[in-house]
């Protein structure tokens, strides 16, 4: 029964598709033949018939025009029945018939190399064909409302609570729209002409060309918010980001709207709304679960072989992009402090990276680039936490898939080295640290982009802390000062970046025995954090959790208090 329904609904979705073919075939044939003929030769026609003809169905009584003509081309004979393109229908019967009885001399635009086509009045029947791209408009609707309504009955059977989800109404809005669009393109393509190219040409190929410039124009808007964060322009990359939101909105569980809503979770840390960059990261892994019930369902009913590859190629797009995800989240909460939320989402995207750097071995750059960041990502959680072997491992692993990358992004090369360099310091191992500082700043020498400049001070900071732990005190001072203006310049004035370098400040002013420095310096640290994160982050001196030791120094046991 099953199989049955099966092949029904894919036979009226194929006569709908066909139909839908059919109308747009004829408003388009009607629209561009009726522009044509304002430029179609003439020649004097006879009237054979004119009058009003009545039609009655089921009790239903209509009236239309019944007109014959004839008229000679290249004295050959021709006859037809053709007033103006498209039809005569919602338009008065009576007054055409009038019209025509009453003129004196009948005028017939007919094709140059089809005489047999001709009509009494140029153009077309601009309520015909808008009639004509309705219905085909129509059966567009009915195919997708039907296909979601059977992906909705998958997911919901597979479902295990057993809760329809909820079909948006978006991608029929979608739709509407941009054959609005397409129509107001044809409208003015009718009121432009060109010498030389024929009304049809043109009208293929601005509307051809400029689907293309839109489908390249959404495909850009995503690397255009990278580039402004990248850049600090972070006005502009919101903007876009909830562009891009919205455009692909329309199309939920996609690739495009979990990437929309990464975007956004993005640009929402930047400019340190932590809580909303939060709930959007969520909502881009809200998709992708969603993608993935949908196309386990799926699977379970009998598919092709290209469908079922089709499905493995989206699935591991998908994968990799969760990765990045889970890594962006973990990010968020290891800014706000909370570093097992963080550990378990870095530990979920170092999973899906390797999965699909092992099955089957894959050298696709994004995947290893995914997985450096994941990796890196645990490194710092468990830096953090004073797991410094496992840290090291992992860390050292980031930075050889970075180092082995084509395009290895050298400031977050550089920045994984200042994070390795950490670990080296808080084991003792200074020479290595200050090795890996070296080779850090010498990839960021000479540039003075923002993320290099960044990356600049990151590797400054940590040279600053080695110092301090083998007590050269008065080199780390220099270091900190450069790292604390740079931050200053670059980043918003509360980035909780300020206030690490801040904090680092202010234990080397209590190790310097300036206690009123170091009380100022960390009461400017604390009023960072708690703006960002509220009370009672972990690194926040005036909190419960720490009492003025910043990391690394309290796992080295300096304390400064």
């Amino acid at each position: 029964m099953k199989s049955l329904t099966r092949v029904l609904t894919l036979l009226v979705q194929l006569l709908r598709l066909a139909f839908c073919v059919i109308l747009i075939y004829a408003a388009a044939t009607d629209g561009t033949n009726g522009e044509a003929s304002k430029s179609w030769p003439t020649v004097k026609g006879e009237l054979t018939t004119a009058d009003v003809k009545q039609l009655t169905s089921k009790g239903d009584t209509k009236y239309e025009a019944n007109v014959q003509y004839s008229y000679e081309v290249n004295e050959r004979a021709f006859t037809s029945d053709r007033v103006q393109f498209g039809g005569l229908a919602f338009r008065d019967p009576s007054k055409i018939v009038q019209q025509l009885k009453t003129t004196k001399e009948l005028i017939v635009h007919y094709k140059p190399d089809q005489p047999e086509v001709a009509c009494l009045e140029t153009g077309s029947n601009l309520y015909v064909i808008l009639a004509e791209l309705a219905g085909a408009l129509l059966m567009v609707v009915l195919a997708v409302a039907d296909h979601l309504k059977h992906k909705r009955k998958i997911v919901s059977e597979a479902s295990s609570e057993g809760t329809p989800n909820k079909i948006s109404s978006k991608p029929m809005i979608f739709i509407l729209v941009l054959v609005g669009f397409l129509i107001a393109a044809l409208q003015l393509i009718d009121n432009v002409n060109i010498a030389g190219i024929p009304p049809k040409v043109l009208s293929v190929c601005v509307l051809f060309f400029g689907g293309l410039s839109i489908v390249l124009l959404l495909s850009l808007i995503a690397p255009c918010v990278g580039f402004c964060i990248r850049r600090g322009y972070l006005e502009l990359a919101e903007m876009l980001a909830n562009l891009n939101a919205a455009i692909f909105g329309a199309f939920p569980s996609s690739f495009e709207l979990a990437l929309a809503h990464g975007l956004q979770a993005e640009v929402a840390q930047e400019r340190l709304q932590y809580k909303k960059a939060l709930s959007l990261s969520k909502k881009a892994l809200n998709v992708m679960a969603e993608r993935r019930k949908v196309l386990n369902a799926v699977r379970a009913e009998n598919i092709g072989v290209l469908e079922e590859h089709s499905m493995n190629l989206s699935q591991k797009q998908f994968s990799s992009l969760e990765s990045v995800c889970n890594e962006s989240l973990g990010c968020i909460c290891f800014e706000m402090g909370n570093y097992d939320d963080a550990m378990r989402y870095a530990k979920a995207a170092v999973r899906m990276a390797e999965i699909l750097m092992n099955d089957p071995p894959s050298d696709n750059l994004a995947t290893k680039l995914a997985l450096a960041c994941a990796l890196a990502l645990k490194g710092r959680i468990e830096n953090k936490l004073g797991c410094l072997d496992d840290a090291k491992a992992d860390l050292k692993r980031a930075l050889s898939i970075r180092q082995e990358a084509k395009f290895p992004y050298p400031d977050r090369l550089a920045i994984i080295m200042a994070h390795l360099a950490s670990t080296y310091s808080m084991q003792s191992e200074y020479r290595t640290a200050e090795k890996l500082i070296d080779e850090g700043l010498k990839i960021v020498e000479g540039s003075h982009e923002r993320d290099m400049e960044l990356a600049r001070a990151a590797l400054q900071l940590q040279r600053a802390e080695t110092k301090m732990l083998i007590g050269q005190y008065g080199n780390a001072e220099e270091l900190l000062d450069e790292c604390i203006s740079i931050r200053e310049k670059l980043l918003l004035p509360n980035h909780p970046h300020i206030a690490e370098a801040y904090l680092a400040s202010a234990n080397l002013s209590q190790l310097r025995g300036k206690s009123n420095d170091a009380a100022r310096q960390r009461e400017r640290a604390s009023s960072i954090l708690k703006y960002c994160f509220g009370v009672n982050h972990p690194l926040d001196p005036g909190s419960d959790m720490t009492k003025g030791a910043s990391f690394p120094l309290a796992q080295r046991g300096i304390h400064t208090t």
